[in-house]
């Protein structure tokens, strides 16, 4: 059996003495601003300094490890294929598949002609002898585009345009515009 010594006392501990103030006691004119004599202290948990020799180099840092690739997630198990249904049962949403979108309009395609063509203006390679060319065209092709506009009949309106698109496509100048866009 171990006994205690000193009596039975409890041992407290010793109470810290009460640091000095910060601030520099009061100088000779009464300023307080003056700065402290005292030493920085390093901040808690720093590495005192090593002593060197003089010309000693002083030792190279070493570089952090590299970090570790980040852990992919293991591949899920394969789902199990779903059982027939019972007639009648609710079929979950699923979703759409991709068609192929249905073919421009002959509306479409009318806009379509009459903006290459104004396009077409800004890119020519001689702008003065092709410009009266192209302004005869756009207009030909905004009145398709109003006919169209106007009336549903589009077989006559479908060869209106199928001709100018054939006589623009066909002509050089159109051909080096495009290029040059």
């Amino acid at each position: 059996m171990a006994t205690k010594r000193g009596g039975g006392k409890k041992v407290t501990p010793k109470a810290k003495p009460k640091a000095a103030s910060r601030t520099a006691p009061a100088g000779p004119s009464g300023s307080k601003t003056a700065k402290s004599s005292r030493a920085v202290k390093p901040a808690a948990g720093a590495r005192p300094a090593e002593r060197r020799a003089p010309g000693e180099a002083a030792p190279r840092p070493v570089p952090p490890a590299p970090k570790a690739a980040p852990r992919q997630a293991p591949p899920a198990p394969p789902s199990p294929r779903p059982e027939a249904r019972p007639v009648g049962a609710s079929r979950v949403a699923r979703p759409a598949r991709s068609r192929p979108a249905p073919p421009p309009s002959l509306f479409e395609r009318a806009k379509a002609l009459r903006d290459l063509i104004e396009e077409s203006k800004l890119t020519a390679a001689d702008p003065w002898k092709y410009t009266a060319k192209a302004r005869a065209w756009a207009g030909r092709a905004q009145g398709i585009v109003d006919e169209i506009a106007k009336s549903q009949d589009g077989s006559e309106l479908e060869q209106k345009v199928k001709a100018l698109r054939t006589e623009i496509e066909g002509d050089v100048d159109f051909q080096e515009a495009r290029r040059r866009a």
